[in-house]
């Protein structure tokens, strides 16, 4: 059964280049290897209840330059990714470039960096 990528609104960029999200992942074989990783990182426990098992990754920013787990991105349950991290609360959405700038406030980042280090830290115990 194979897979195919979802499909998102695409926008364009101030310079007027259509953009979409898709274009935040780049190849989709080599992000799905890369998420595998991620929750490997924290033995698949989200990040934010550190309870559940995690089933998604959460970008708290995203990068062009490329992504790092434990510093804007972590492995989270579907109930956390859903309700807390993109909680108006904790995300800022821009008005302008939601494909590449909307983002989790600092403190909100800040506690899922802690927790990230905390999990690894449980995992090698």
């Amino acid at each position: 059964m194979s897979q195919t990528k979802p499909k998102f609104k695409s926008f364009k960029t101030k310079t007027g280049k259509q953009s979409s999200y898709d274009d935040r992942y780049g190849n989709i074989s080599s992000y799905k290897k890369h998420c595998a990783k991620v929750h490997k990182g924290t033995g698949s426990i989200c990040c934010v209840c550190m309870i559940r098992t995690s089933e998604q990754v959460h970008h708290t920013s995203y990068r062009k330059s490329g992504n790092r787990r434990g510093s804007n991105e972590f492995p989270v349950c579907l109930y956390c990714h859903r309700n807390i991290c993109h909680h108006p609360q904790n995300w800022v959405i821009h008005p302008t470039d939601p494909i590449w700038k909307n983002h989790n406030i600092p403190a909100f980042t800040k506690m899922l960096q802690i927790n990230y280090k905390k999990l690894e830290q449980r995992k090698t115990d």
